[in-house]
């Protein structure tokens, strides 16, 4: 479906493409460490080149893209820095994030790993936890084939000018390896800081989790901003979960108002298996958020969770696909969004249900509350069914508060802006009771209650 929207119609016209691109490419190919001749430098390159053909996205010819523009930011110089200032801001937030010690915590700033605030890891055995440099460059042979057997595996570039461009000028990431018959106890958390103080910053972070069979395991991804200028982050993760494994992955996004945002999730499921994904954006210029989860094995169990918590003028555009390949598999996907000011959601979710995918179950649902009279939520469920003995549903919502409830409220003693606000978080509070950690559900509800303060 989306393959064929981007190949169709770029045909019609030349990229959109912008200078720093290249100029980047040819920076980070010049100093892989002798890691120029590999295998991973063959997939960059040809990532790369896929990048080129297809430009970044525009939204007079993408109908994946039709409510959201790149053209400011492709006009943007951006450049990419080495440098790495470890602020008193940036260690506060690292260090004040909910249950610090119950999580294994790392820190990367404008894409690079902050190895000053890392603290001893003690993984489990068998178990690998590392960054993706200390995997291309690991002298642990069955590692690194390990690692490079999996890069790029699930997260395809043919059809995604971004995803395409993430892999060819990757910086570094998280690569977790969690073995057969493995749980690894504590949650990883993984902050991403983006600091633009002197120029426009770009940044190409990863994450790549392989779960094999009956394996567990939870991932955070935070990002935040530091300094006034100009960034983008441009994030990709790519998630194996095999069968009978279980993996749990929560995105906070809160990256100030002038700042671009792009983040693809990419999943194999197999027989059995269980994934859930909650993802919070909580402001951004330009935001994107992908989730594209594949069901390969029967049995496989996904769950899709999304708030987004708006004001000024951010923009937010969450899309998903959600592709049922195989029979008797669920799945139950969520999205709500808080608009206020000028901001403005969006949201494209395909359930594609594939012709042996009988006995599918399958929930989609959006919801958007308006604040304002100028807010607005463009929304767009989709199904594309074709099996004959499925139960799939679909539904999207746009309103404002119930009048009738609030006058309730106020009736039994509560002013108008503390019943509006009691109605808001109950609204919200469908997604973060998703999240399966107490210490980070508190954190979210908190986080939400400053945003709505706003």
């Amino acid at each position: 479906m989306t393959e064929q929207t981007q190949t169709q119609k770029t045909d019609m016209a030349p990229p959109l493409l912008a200078p720093w691109c290249q100029a980047h490419f040819d920076t980070q190919q010049s100093n892989l460490n002798g890691l120029s001749g590999g295998a991973f430098s063959a997939v960059r390159q040809e990532a790369f080149k896929k990048f080129l053909e297809l430009g970044f996205p525009q939204a007079h010819l993408l109908e994946d893209w039709k409510y959201t523009s790149l053209k400011e930011m492709a006009r943007t110089d951006f450049s990419m820095s080495s440098e790495i200032e470890v602020s008193s801001e940036l260690k506060k937030i690292f260090k004040d994030f909910t249950d610090f010690d119950a999580y294994h915590n790392f820190c990367f700033l404008n894409g690079s790993f902050v190895s000053e605030l890392n603290t001893e890891q003690e993984i489990p055995a068998g178990i690998t936890l590392c960054t993706i440099r200390e995997a291309l460059h690991s002298e642990d042979k069955e590692l690194k084939k390990r690692f490079e057997d999996s890069i790029g595996k699930v997260a395809v570039t043919d059809a995604n000018a971004l995803v395409a461009l993430n892999t060819g000028l990757l910086q570094d990431g998280i690569y977790l390896h969690v073995p057969k018959d493995t749980k690894l106890p504590k949650p990883v958390r993984i902050l991403f800081a983006a600091s633009g103080s002197k120029m426009a910053t770009v940044s190409f972070p990863r994450v790549l989790v392989v779960m094999e069979p009956g394996a567990s395991a939870s991932v955070v991804q935070e990002f935040c901003s530091l300094g006034t200028e100009v960034t983008f982050s441009n994030v990709v993760s790519e998630f194996i979960v095999s069968d009978n494994a279980k993996f749990e992955n929560t995105i906070i996004q809160e990256e100030g108002s002038d700042r671009y945002h792009f983040n693809h999730v990419a999943v194999q499921q197999g027989a059995t298996s269980y994934f859930k994904n909650a993802t919070f954006s909580f402001g951004g210029k330009i935001v994107r958020n992908e989730i594209a989860p594949t069901l390969n094995g029967s049995g496989s169990d996904t769950h899709m969770f999304g708030l987004s918590v708006l004001n000024g003028d951010q923009h937010v555009d969450n899309f998903t696909v959600l592709d049922h390949a195989v029979p008797s598999c669920e799945s139950n996907e969520q999205y709500k969004g808080i608009y206020d000011d000028k901001s403005k959601g969006v949201f494209s979710g395909t359930i594609i249900v594939r012709e042996d995918a009988q006995k599918t179950n399958a929930i989609q649902s959006n919801q958007g509350l308006l604040l304002s009279d100028t807010a607005s939520l463009s929304t767009k469920p989709q199904l594309k069914i074709w099996a004959d003995d499925v139960k799939c549903t679909h539904g999207a919502t746009v309103g404002q508060i119930d009048k009738d409830a609030l006058f309730y409220l106020q009736s039994r003693g509560i002013k108008k802006r503390e019943a509006m606000g009691l109605l808001i978080r109950a609204f919200a509070g469908d997604i973060t009771r998703e999240v399966s950690q107490e210490g980070l559900r508190s954190y979210l509800e908190d986080a939400i209650t400053e945003k709505l303060s706003q």
